[in-house]
């Protein structure tokens, strides 16, 4: 029983840090992408 219970609570560690990294990459993706697109953006359209 305790190998199971090992087996499951490390298969429930593996899917919420994955849930987790996931949710950090689309929120850093998201905040990254409009800063580094409303500056050039800026840049191309002064000249």
């Amino acid at each position: 029983m305790e190998n199971s219970d090992i087996g499951l609570f490390m298969l429930a560690l593996i899917a919420i840090t994955g849930t987790l990294i996931s949710l950090f990459e689309h929120r850093a993706a998201r905040s990254e992408e409009p800063s580094i697109k409303q500056p050039a953006t800026k840049v191309q359209r002064r000249p």
